[in-house]
């Protein structure tokens, strides 16, 4: 998996985090 998809889905996942 590309280092930027990574990162995408790291930030996807702490945001979503947030919301809960």
């Amino acid at each position: 998996v590309p280092s930027y998809l990574r990162e995408a889905l790291l930030c996807t996942l702490a945001k979503l985090e947030d919301e809960l």
